[in-house]
């Protein structure tokens, strides 16, 4: 193998938290590669929010400035190409791509996210990301006051439904025929004022991405601009548990609070394997690895 093959670490994914530990790298003048597939889940996403100096602006900007900083230090390299396959052990890990090429590094960083599982429902693909969205906190500024649905059943439903009332007032939960909800909650959301529609969804209304409407079976049509979703998700790569890696009881991997895997030399970050989906959690979490990393490769903290 070249010696040019050889790496301090090896970040697997390249969006914000394999970038963040790519830039902590960097300024630690560690050898570093950064393989991307080039598919991050927040592509639908218009603009990304609550974060910091770049509120509003796309996702693909933020990452074409941060790709920008990262490759000013001379020791990162970024490739973009997908990972096949990942075996070894620390000190030694051997990473094959999809061009054929094997890299070994003795540190490897999974950064390789969640893919998010859609349900069944007509037209619902075409506005996810814009218009049925995640997570308030990252876009319900945008449609505060808005007429909202609230596609979940169960303490799901109850849970979005109690923190979106302080967005808006105009919502309506339709729980697409599954289960009901306690009776207790049901009552509760009655005293708020929000509808409970328990009719299975027939097709989500919209016109290039914005949502107008969720047709019931029925051929009744809700009316609203705005949705959320909670869906089920997988990580995006298998490559994590098939070296290894352990996953929690929510199916993120399960890492300590150096980011470090249950697999000696190898670390997560992102939204692999932290619950809070945001870019700025991923940055926080990628740096926080990179440090780790570095320390590692120095023999952990000096004594006393």
């Amino acid at each position: 193998m070249d010696t040019r093959s050889f790496f301090d670490a090896i970040i697997v994914g390249g969006s914000y938290a394999g970038l963040s530990a790519g830039l902590t790298l960097g300024r630690s003048l560690r050898k570093t590669l950064i393989l991307d597939g080039g598919n991050p889940c927040n592509k639908p996403s218009k603009a990304a929010h609550n974060l910091l100096t770049h509120d509003g602006q796309s996702p693909a900007r933020i990452r074409e400035k941060a790709v920008e900083q990262v490759l000013a230090y001379p020791t990162v390299s970024i490739r973009n190409t997908s990972v096949t396959n990942v075996e070894g052990q620390d000190g030694a890990f051997f990473v094959e791509t999809t061009g054929g090429d094997t890299f070994q590094a003795k540190k490897l960083l999974f950064a390789t996210g969640l893919e998010d599982i859609l349900p069944a429902i007509r037209g619902f693909s075409d506005c996810w990301g814009k218009s049925i969205l995640h997570c308030p906190y990252c876009h319900g500024y945008e449609v505060r006051g808005e007429r909202t649905a609230i596609i979940a059943s169960g303490i799901k439903a109850v849970h979005f439904t109690k923190l979106l009332h302080n967005w808006t007032n105009d919502l309506v939960v339709i729980s697409n025929g599954e289960a009901e909800i306690d009776p207790d909650h049901e009552k509760q959301m009655s005293e708020w004022g929000v509808p409970h529609l328990h009719e299975p969804i027939d097709a989500i209304l919209s016109n290039g991405g914005q949502l107008e409407g969720v047709r019931l079976q029925s051929g009744e049509v809700v009316v609203c601009t705005a949705a959320y979703a909670h869906l089920a998700f997988r990580q995006k790569s298998n490559l994590p548990e098939r070296i290894g890696c352990r996953l929690n009881d929510q199916g993120i991997l399960s890492v300590d609070d150096f980011q470090r895997t249950s697999v000696t030399g190898v670390f997560a970050a992102g939204d692999n394997s932290f619950p809070l989906r945001a870019i700025a959690s991923s940055l926080s979490t990628g740096m926080r690895a990179g440090a780790a990393i570095n320390m590692d490769l120095i023999g952990g903290l000096l004594p006393g």
